[in-house]
């Protein structure tokens, strides 16, 4: 099995108790609720794009922007930048680490676009106004992913690697999940 398959089969039960502990309801229930999630989003995003770019000297992952997009989505609905808790990454110490991260990073790019158009339908944003984040690379977001998922296989070369990775991808979602519940 390629290692970019692994890391789905293995990781799939962390990502589900993520999906399921976000409330859409009340994620998107107003502006004030929105903005709250994105600055949780935030705390994590940001340090874990520090660490992947650091880790992976790869042009695929140094022009990451994405946590500078959940800036601007912030700026645009409160007109500020908050107060935001970052979380803490210094617990990976490899390639194959950071290859986990990225992992999670990169497919969570992949669900924005349903979370766009929640944010769009409940809260009525137009254009781009305060979802950029969940827009990722537009039309180019899934052939970023095939590139990632690529990029995975070939850098991944044994058990023990993948093995690192999955447990990195495990650990970041559970990161996501305790921003999103309201501590890191």
């Amino acid at each position: 099995m390629e290692p970019s398959q692994r890391l789905k089969v293995e990781t799939c039960d962390a990502h589900h108790r993520l999906e399921v502990s976000l409330s859409i309801d009340e994620l998107f229930a107003t502006r004030a609720s929105y903005a709250e999630f994105l600055r949780r989003l935030t705390g994590v995003q940001l340090p874990a794009e520090a660490t992947v770019s650091a880790w992976l000297d790869d042009r695929l992952f140094a022009s990451e922007t994405r946590a500078e997009w959940l800036r601007c989505d912030l700026q645009w609905l409160l007109d500020e930048q908050p107060r935001v808790d970052l979380a803490d990454f210094d617990w990976v110490t490899s390639a194959s680490y950071a290859a986990g991260v990225a992992y999670v990073l990169e497919g969570a790019a992949l669900g924005g676009r349903v979370l766009r158009q929640q944010a769009q339908q409940r809260l009525r944003f137009v254009d781009e106004n305060g979802v950029r984040f969940f827009s990722g690379h537009g039309e180019a977001t899934m052939t970023r992913w095939q590139q990632v998922r690529i990029w995975l296989d070939h850098n991944l070369c044994d058990n023990d690697q993948v093995d690192t990775a999955t447990e990195a991808a495990r650990r970041t979602f559970q990161i996501f999940q305790a921003a999103l519940e309201g501590g890191l």
